[in-house]
């Protein structure tokens, strides 16, 4: 009957966005400067969205503020209202004061209502204009709505979330996982923004006790990440990123691990130098411009290979080498591969981190690297070559998860921990980076791996359902505001 019922809504969408194209404006502050397509989890979020509104909007088409190279926007057919140019700054005082004239030029509009008026030119706004263009705003901010982001982040995403709310648009905070909040700046601004947006669809119920805390309860809906709906790789596309490579295929078990620079930036993040570092760093990412910025980038990236953060690295590096070297002589006969999933140089490239460990590693010959810049499917290739994974990225997991491979997730936040339980795999995440635990918990999966996956067969075709869910509710916001649009003033700049 739920299929049936999906059909007819399908149907009817079809049948409403024939009247004419429907725009969609998908946002993430933090990728409005870096190309989002370096970060594979964040390409893999993108894809599933976009395929799941089409569903819904067959005659979709996509814009975004989010920065990405010229061949993805091609493929994926979206259309770049932003910046052109790539920048090393997620964040900068420049485009805060942009934004926040873009929001009091919003806010002017709605003051004035039904009032007709003739806008002075000092009051245009190229991100206003590109609002009032779209039919339906999604909020793609995956972890970045948290106090680990920073309240810079934090106040970024409001206001494109505001904005969308201060000129009458249907938004959605899409299938996020948000907060923690502690610091009482953080709080109230996270609890004055979500009181205000229609629809929040959260891909964990982790981040649905973070919400009650705030008192934000009656427009949540826990939905699934998008990022399980792209198609599982073929057996062609796994051997070409492997021939691509330069990698063996192996008759015996192959383990994928995904590192990443974030679990050694967590491990030390409440040590005191290292956040006055951090804090540090975020102030020149703020304030500098790009080529100054880029000049204190490479200077610490430097630093990164040996006291404060290079003694943190390097203790990751020889810890993952000892988690490698570990779970091959406990299993043998095992590969490993490690696999990257982010490919920015902010501070450090996940590539280049798995060089390192591969150098530290003593059984060298039982491990490959995959070392090229490869698309999000060509990543989910190799992961699928695995018989097992341990993945320190959440998309990493995501990805091998949706292929129905056991794995084992390194957390760095509540959102491994909600993800992780949708599938009934809770049991599997190890909450700190422990090589000991870690190296325990791929033994016993190992051990266990026929039952998990049996359970991950059915799983996460329910999963899919769900992520599918986050669409649909978009496309009803989008349906009760297009019956009512009649009803309400509409804003004086369109």
């Amino acid at each position: 009957m739920g299929v049936d019922t999906r059909t007819t809504e399908r149907s009817q969408a079809e049948a409403g966005s024939a009247e004419g194209h429907v725009r969609v404006l998908l946002l993430n502050a933090s990728f409005n400067r870096v190309p989002f397509d370096l970060n594979k989890g964040a390409e893999s979020i993108v894809i599933g969205t976009m395929l799941s509104v089409k569903e819904y909007f067959p005659q979709a088409e996509f814009s975004t503020f989010m920065h990405c190279s010229p061949a993805a926007a091609r493929s994926f057919n979206l259309i770049l209202s932003g910046r052109r140019k790539p920048s090393m700054k997620t964040f900068s005082a420049g485009d805060a004061i942009w934004w926040a004239w873009a929001c009091a030029v919003g806010t002017l509009g709605r003051v004035l209502g039904r009032r007709r008026w003739k806008r002075p030119p000092f009051l245009r706004s190229k991100i206003v204009e590109e609002y009032l263009r779209s039919d339906i705003v999604l909020h793609l901010g995956m972890d970045q709505y948290s106090d680990p982001s920073g309240t810079w982040a934090i106040a970024h995403h409001s206001m494109e979330v505001l904005l969308g709310v201060l000129l009458r648009k249907p938004v959605v905070m899409f299938a996020e996982s948000i907060g923690p909040f502690q610091g009482k700046v953080n709080r109230a601004l996270a609890r004055f923004t979500m009181r205000r947006v229609p629809l929040i669809t959260l891909r964990e119920g982790v981040s649905q006790e973070t919400l009650r805390s705030l008192g934000v309860e009656g427009n949540v809906t826990i939905t699934a990440c998008p990022a399980f709906l792209l198609e599982p790789p073929t057996e062609d596309e796994r051997d070409a990123v492997m021939e691509a490579e330069g990698i063996q295929s192996d008759e015996g078990l192959v383990i994928g691990l995904c590192p990443s620079w974030t679990s050694a930036a967590f491990a030390t993040e409440h040590r005191f130098l290292f956040s006055l570092q951090r804090a540090a760093f975020r102030l020149g990412l703020y304030l500098l411009p790009e080529s100054a910025f880029r000049l204190v980038l490479r200077l610490a990236q430097r630093s990164f290979a040996g006291s404060g953060p290079r003694a943190a690295l390097a203790r990751y590096v020889s810890e993952s080498a000892a988690t490698v070297d570990a779970i091959i002589e406990s299993l043998p006969g095992t590969r490993i591969l490690l696999i990257p999933f982010v490919y920015t140089d902010n501070p450090i490239s996940d590539r280049e981190l798995a060089e390192e460990i591969h150098r530290h590693v003593r059984h060298q010959e039982r491990v490959g690297v995959i070392r090229g810049s490869h698309t999000v499917e060509a990543a989910r290739a190799a992961i699928g070559q695995c018989h097992l994974f341990v993945g320190e990225k959440l998309h990493a997991c995501i990805a091998a998860l949706s292929q129905v491979i056991p794995s084992v997730g390194v957390a760095y936040g509540h959102k491994f921990r909600g993800v992780f339980d949708l599938l009934g795999q809770r049991g599997l995440v190890v909450d700190s980076y422990d090589p000991t635990a870690i190296a325990a918990a791929t033994k016993k999966l190992q051990a266990t791996s026929d039952q998990v996956r049996q359970r991950l067969q059915t799983g996460v075709n329910e999963v899919r359902e769900a992520a599918m869910e986050n669409a649909r509710l978009a496309w009803e916001l989008w349906r009760k505001g297009r019956l009512s649009e009649n009803e309400r003033p509409a804003h004086p700049y369109q």
